[in-house]
């Protein structure tokens, strides 16, 4: 695990001013790609495999504590609140349209807060 994953960076993210500007589908396509390659490297998902977009988190082996994880990252990198709960039920496209418009609505930069479970 590198320690960019065990700290939950999200790799491969551009700049939030970057995201900012993107058009809706194209920013919606980047996160899912970014959020993607993350969770591929959170799993330890083989080279020549990747999650899917289009199924659950928690059929693909995503569990409670690397939920949690990824929740962290999503909040340092992004600045926006994801129930771990919603990261195991949904999927990496359902949570790029989720995360899509708090990112265009949101000006103001990642907040840096306390670590919280948030369940």
């Amino acid at each position: 695990m590198t320690d960019d994953i065990a700290h939950g960076s999200i790799g491969h993210l551009p700049d939030l001013s970057e995201l900012r500007v993107m058009s809706p589908d194209v920013l919606t396509a980047t996160l899912a790609h970014c959020l993607r390659l993350h969770v591929d490297q959170l799993l330890q998902v083989p080279p020549g495999h990747r999650t899917s977009p289009y199924q659950p988190l928690r059929t693909q082996g995503l569990d409670l504590l690397n939920a949690l994880h990824l929740a962290r990252g999503i909040r340092r990198d992004l600045g926006a609140e994801v129930a771990a709960q919603t990261l195991l039920d949904g999927t990496l496209t359902e949570l790029a349209e989720l995360l899509a418009p708090r990112l265009a609505i949101t000006g103001a930069p990642p907040v840096d807060r306390p670590e919280t479970a948030t369940v």
